[in-house]
């Protein structure tokens, strides 16, 4: 039997229904560290949409998903595994023919979580592209009535220059600082760029120079010199932004610099800030992500002067291939 394509006018229900069947799935998820959001067509009001809920799912460890297919059955779902999206772990309520939900479950940190976010959101804030989006989705459905598979596919080059649009406005409304500096970093201004309105935690990380080392190899530093290749750093920089953001969606903004040149002890060296709306959203971790990833991938290098000699300092971390 060929599945209905079916497009209704939006429904407030839709909200109560996902917010009654997340409150179900709650209970499966329980020890999965689980977020719900409400995405997809369904999700945005005044949207003409196919009435099936969209749930997605965000989890610490996507692995441990696998364990829930018989829990996810009983509550009327069909796994089907990922479905052709490298890392999800999809559900369908119902059957083939006629479904009500689909969970979409992803690991924190899935760059997929931020693509269907922005693109909710971005049809939410944009009515004329939200409704250029539905009259599209209603006249497929007229045209194929019985034939998903070309209705999702003329949908696909709208979709795909949304999504584009979406993750550059989603990109401009929080603010990213990258810099390789010889100037002294002014820590108030540097957190000023990266504070909205919305800010309400700030995490920062300052590496200092050390005057005197206790751990493993004890001695005394005069001073570093760091040098950098400026514009592969800031592409890294760049990079591991990116990647905060990929894995902490609720980072609002962050700041990454690193200051080359000699350096003298009790000097900064280089300062990580990320700032979000709340201080339980991840954003220490990602301070903490950021500092680490910056040490393993920005090409920036180390010489030590002391009373011993000099010496360039290199760190363990081998980046691996398209890092």
């Amino acid at each position: 039997m060929a599945r209905k394509v079916e497009v209704l006018p939006y429904d407030p229900a839709w909200r109560e229904n996902f917010e009654a069947e997340t409150h179900a799935l709650a209970v499966i998820f329980k020890d999965e560290d689980a977020v719900f959001y409400h995405i997809g067509s369904t999700s945005v009001p005044g949207l003409s949409a196919k009435p099936i809920i969209d749930i997605m799912v965000e989890v610490g460890d996507i692995q441990h998903v696998d364990s829930l297919k018989e829990e996810m059955t009983k509550r009327g779902y069909l796994p089907r595994g990922e479905h052709g999206i490298a890392g999800r772990r999809f559900f369908i309520k119902g059957n083939e023919e006629h479904r009500t939900h689909h969970v979409h479950v992803f690991q924190c940190g899935n760059p997929e979580i931020a693509r269907h976010l922005a693109f909710r959101d971005y049809l939410i804030s944009h009515p004329d592209r939200m409704r250029e989006y539905g009259e599209l989705k209603e006249r497929l459905a007229a045209q194929f009535p019985t034939d998903i598979d070309s209705y999702i596919a003329g949908k696909d080059s709208l979709v795909a220059e949304f999504t584009r649009q979406a993750q550059a406005w989603e990109a401009a409304k929080f603010p990213t600082v990258f810099a390789i500096t010889e100037d002294e970093m002014d820590l108030n201004d540097l957190l000023a760029q990266v504070t909205l309105t919305s800010t309400g935690a700030a995490a920062i990380f300052t590496g200092m120079v050390r005057g005197k080392t206790e751990r493993g190899d004890a001695h005394e530093t005069e001073y570093l010199e760091y040098e950098a290749y400026v514009p592969m750093a800031e592409a890294k920089m760049k990079q591991v932004a990116d990647e905060i953001r990929a894995k902490w969606p609720v980072i609002e903004g962050i700041a990454i610099v690193q200051r080359i040149g000699r350096l003298y002890p009790k000097t900064p060296t280089v300062l990580i800030a990320c700032t979000a709306a709340h201080r339980d959203t991840g954003v220490f971790e990602a301070a903490r992500y950021g500092i680490d990833r910056l040490k393993e991938i920005v090409p920036v290098w180390k010489k030590e002067v002391g009373p011993n000699g000099e010496e360039w300092v290199e760190g363990e971390y081998i980046p691996k291939p398209g890092e």
